[in-house]
């Protein structure tokens, strides 16, 4: 069993839910079929791994003079997309009853990981405002492809990493009032992300503009418009920070003792 199907499995059965396996067929199926009482709901679990660099690749990027890491972008993710797309594939072939629920579980292995899936599924970006003076930036979700606006028979996405576990709501779905009556909805009361109640609270804005997602700059001046701000949009970058050497294996131990008088406790 993968380990996001384990982690799915094990966790909404320690929540009370009734969870059976599905076996695979000649298509791609989904992975869980989940019940309580009253609802159905049918899962594809899914992960992504960061790649590990091998001491070969190391060597080779040595060679080339590139001493750094490469840099993620915390911007919607092309490889996550495809992730996401495949998933929505496969519950879309299982069958089902037309009642049943539709979810798809994500299993990141790092915090970076997680903002991706996050990104990818809202089409997040953030904006900084550059004009009038006192307008403030804003986290903005669908500034470009939105995963979520493409699958909107999918309820939610169930969003995991280390002990968290997040369930990011699908105002797309033409069921999610129906869904929010069900008890999977309600045992995440502590953990939902509700694109709908973030926007009404000013937690973030939502272009909701007929507007090609294609050009960047066309959305921007979208959004100028209807909000009356100079908006710019800004794309955070971060290290990945796997595969790299403890200082104290390139140095002495003389030299390492010294640095480290030095380093914060």
């Amino acid at each position: 069993m993968e380990y996001s199907k384990r982690i799915a499995s094990l966790e909404l059965s320690r929540l009370g839910f009734h969870v059976d396996e599905i076996p695979e067929g000649s298509d791609k199926r989904a992975d869980l079929c989940v019940k309580d009482d009253a609802h159905t709901y049918y899962i594809e679990a899914k992960e992504k791994f960061t790649a590990d660099e091998s001491p070969e690749q190391r060597q080779e990027r040595y060679a080339r003079g590139d001493y750094w890491r490469p840099v993620a972008q915390l911007a919607p993710n092309n490889t996550v997309s495809g992730v996401l797309r495949d998933a929505h594939g496969q519950l879309r072939q299982t069958p089902k009853p037309d009642s049943a629920f539709q979810l798809v579980w994500y299993h990141a292995d790092s915090d970076l990981q997680w903002q991706l899936a996050f990104a990818t599924f809202y089409g997040y970006m953030h904006l900084s405002a550059t004009w009038p003076p006192e307008a403030e930036s804003a986290e903005c979700f669908y500034f470009t492809f939105s995963a979520a606006y493409a699958m909107p028979d999918v309820e939610a996405l169930l969003l995991s990493e280390g002990d968290g576990l997040h369930m990011c709501m699908n105002e797309f779905s033409p069921r999610r009032e129906e869904f929010r009556s069900s008890r999977l909805f309600n045992v995440f009361s502590l953990g939902q992300l509700d694109p709908v109640s973030m926007e009404a609270s000013g937690e973030i804005i939502a272009c909701r503009s007929s507007v090609s997602r294609k050009n960047p700059n066309d959305v921007v001046k979208s959004l100028r418009s209807y909000f009356k701000t100079w908006l710019e949009s800004v794309v955070f970058r971060r290290r990945v920070k796997q595969g790299g050497l403890r200082m104290a294996e390139l140095v002495s131990d003389e030299l390492w003792e010294q640095i480290e008088t030095l380093l914060p406790p």
